[in-house]
């Protein structure tokens, strides 16, 4: 979620789908590195992260990853980008994590429970029927469709749907008027 978020501030006026392969990756690539940014802030992060004592094995993330909710794969990342670990060392930990099996299923993957939004949905219905915007407006402008806003929230099609059907006008929004 994080990663689709960094799309939406960072590349909101490109459009992804008719890159070339290096712009591509380039945008892929800042997505990530705003996604470990994000969840896991500079001092806190390298406060644990130097507590790890063998800090090449995908293993001695374990602990970590209970405590962050982010991927081994996620802390390694911020780890290497940090400084924190070598090119040699970075290499070394994939390979173990492909030995392993992690990149597709980590430890703890089937134990940590996803949290979903629950406020986004009622932002969203929120914007729309006091006409602070359209869905139409905000597809258009970030470059996205439906299907991709249900993703990133956790929201059904469906809700995204009746707002699209049901057009309405942005109209210019009194806060004062209705806050009274």
């Amino acid at each position: 979620m994080a990663h689709e978020l960094g799309h939406l501030l960072m590349h909101h006026k490109l459009d992804i789908n008719n890159l070339d392969k290096k712009s591509y990756q380039t945008v892929e690539q800042e997505a990530n590195y705003f996604a470990s940014c994000f969840l896991l802030p500079k001092e806190l992060f390298l406060a644990d992260f130097q507590a790890i004592p063998k800090q090449t094995n995908p293993d001695a993330y374990v602990e970590m990853k209970e405590k962050w909710c982010v991927s081994i794969q996620t802390m390694e990342y911020r780890a290497y980008k940090l400084g924190q670990l070598t090119y040699e060392q970075n290499r070394y930990f994939f390979a173990s994590l492909n030995r392993k099996g992690y990149r597709t299923k980590e430890p703890l993957d089937d134990q940590i429970k996803i949290i979903k939004p629950g406020k986004i949905k009622a932002l969203f219905h929120f914007v729309f029927t006091n006409q602070l915007a359209t869905l139409e407006g905000m597809l258009q402008k970030w470059h996205v469709e439906i299907s991709f806003l249900s993703q990133l929230f956790c929201i059904e099609a469906s809700f995204f749907e009746f707002y699209l059907a049901n057009k309405q006008v942005p109209a210019t929004y009194d806060f004062i008027k209705k806050a009274d």
